[in-house]
């Protein structure tokens, strides 16, 4: 562990696992920091059974660290890899075990017959007082595999990869019942991610995220990443050819050179909007097998960049946002119907006077720059207005200006 006073870096601690834990095996190759709680996967561990795998939890109290508790799935099982995967926010953590071998599907069904083997599993526990309990154990809606991949969770809603799923559809919410099974279909291993959202302690499925150009092999939900109403889903597999923000995703000419997508999330509606690739594209670089969320800032980890070497690109996707106002009413966007109370019904006025001067204020209520141009009139009576003073050029977020419209 590692901490930084003003831009000195320097070791904290250096954590294993408790002396009475030394089965444990791979500890360290999953963890998730939150304040002053670390959360670590052992997929080898062997507590239990063999391979079954834990997670730790270490809490920090002034500098020092101690182990908090062990985890283990309610449903363990022999090379089942629980914490593969691991994230924690809050009092919130989330393991994922990708070889689990159960054939249930949803929110807490029954784990006892493993017969579909390396289906994949996630579970997430809750923190009461120093107190670590298992809330719920999630499984793919439908046929996949290495569902646990990838996790990660922010409040109240956790993202799930499956690396392996083999649906036939493509973008968000398609049919989850159409597989490929065929080795050289479309839709074999493309991969998908599974949204869950938490009401209360209950858990239920809010998303079935694909890629929008779902290929054979892509491995999309290898990585995720949730922050606020954000999603990022790495594919290191995806082939296309195209570089920076949006581009051609058709010409697979670039095997394994992969690729990220950004979904938001309005209301419980989530849409993909963006596909993200480096500005210089080459095979097997396996971009987007790690992407981290944070604020406005999308990082994506490529270990083949730069020709074998390893890089990132960074993606900032900060959005201006605002909010117009006219005699302290909101004016809906889109609206088109005059409003007396927000003053885009300007009333009447006589022949000779001065005309009717009306005031509106927006404000940037988003995280970047807005810039505004000049408000302009057209229709039938636009002669009779003119805009007398305008906002702008830009509006920093968080700030308001004004603008006036004359009717004479």
């Amino acid at each position: 562990m590692f901490v930084r006073n003003g831009a000195t870096w320097t070791q904290q601690a250096y954590l294993k696992p408790g002396i009475n834990d030394r089965t444990s095996i791979n500890f360290g190759t999953s963890v998730s920091l939150m304040g002053d709680t670390l959360v670590v996967g052992t997929p080898g561990d062997d507590t239990l059974v063999s391979d079954s795998g834990a997670a730790y939890v270490f809490v920090r109290t002034d500098g020092t660290w101690s182990q908090q508790q062990l985890l283990k799935a309610s449903t363990a099982g022999g090379g089942d890899e629980f914490g593969g995967s691991v994230s924690i926010h809050l009092d919130t953590i989330v393991v994922g075990a990708i070889q689990e071998d159960s054939t249930a599907t949803g929110i807490n069904g029954d784990g006892s017959n493993n017969s579909d083997t390396g289906a994949g599993a996630a579970y997430v526990f809750v923190r009461d007082a120093a107190v670590w309990t298992e809330q719920a154990y999630l499984k793919a809606s439908n046929p996949s595999y290495y569902f646990g991949s990838s996790v990660s969770v922010y409040g109240e809603t956790v993202v799930v990869g499956a690396r392996r799923e083999s649906g036939k559809s493509t973008g968000v919410g398609g049919d989850d019942t159409q597989i490929d099974t065929g080795s050289s279909s479309p839709g074999y291993f493309s991969g998908a991610a599974y949204v869950f959202q938490r009401q209360g302690d209950s858990w239920s499925q809010q998303a079935y995220l694909k890629a929008s150009n779902a290929g054979n092999d892509d491995n999309f939900g290898e990585s995720v990443s949730i922050f606020g109403d954000y999603i990022a889903v790495g594919a290191s597999e995806e082939d296309s050819n195209a570089t920076g923000l949006n581009g051609d995703q058709e010409n697979n000419s670039k095997s394994g050179s992969g690729a990220a997508y950004l979904f938001h999330r309005s209301g419980t509606n989530w849409i993909q909007n963006a596909y993200l690739k480096p500005t210089h594209t080459a095979s097997v670089s396996g971009n987007g097998e790690s992407v981290a969320l944070a604020g406005s800032i999308l990082i994506v980890g490529g270990p083949g960049n730069g020709i074998s070497a390893g890089g990132a690109y960074t993606l900032d996707f900060s959005t201006p946002e605002f909010t117009l106002v006219g005699n302290l009413t909101d004016i809906p966007g889109g609206t088109n119907a005059p409003s007396l109370a927000n003053q885009t019904d300007f009333g009447a006025t006589s022949l000779g006077t001065p005309g009717v001067t009306n005031t509106f204020v927006i404000t940037n209520t988003g995280d970047a720059v807005l810039t505004f141009a000049p408000p302009s009139l057209s229709g039938a009576a636009a002669a009779e207005f003119s805009v007398i003073s305008s906002a702008g050029p830009t509006i920093p977020p968080g700030a308001s200006a004004s603008f006036g419209i004359v009717f004479t």
